[in-house]
């Protein structure tokens, strides 16, 4: 019973957030890396590459292309994408308990 009342809660914090988040609440609307993905939509993936900088993408291209179609929306929509995303691998890592 408690394991179920703690995963419910869970699932139930994790929806808050991710709504809060679509819904460009703030502070929940911040992500830096996030944001940094995200600004790799215009194919320019370097140009504020200084560790620190709001938008500075220090990843590979390759992850650029792979996440691509996601950068077309909206920022709050991807905010909320990536954010769902983040906690379905954080409950697959953590396995059933």
């Amino acid at each position: 019973m408690r394991e179920r009342f703690v995963r419910d809660g869970f699932f139930i914090l994790a929806a808050v957030f991710v709504g809060l988040r679509l819904a460009g609440v703030q502070p929940w609307d911040r992500s830096i890396d996030a944001y940094a993905y995200w600004s790799t939509r215009s194919g320019d993936l370097y140009p504020a590459a200084n560790v620190g900088v709001l938008g500075a993408y220090l990843y590979s291209p390759a992850f650029a292309q792979l996440i691509s179609p996601l950068t077309a929306v909206p920022w709050t929509l991807f905010l909320g994408i990536w954010t769902t995303i983040n906690i379905a691998a954080y409950r697959i890592l953590a396995g059933p308990r």
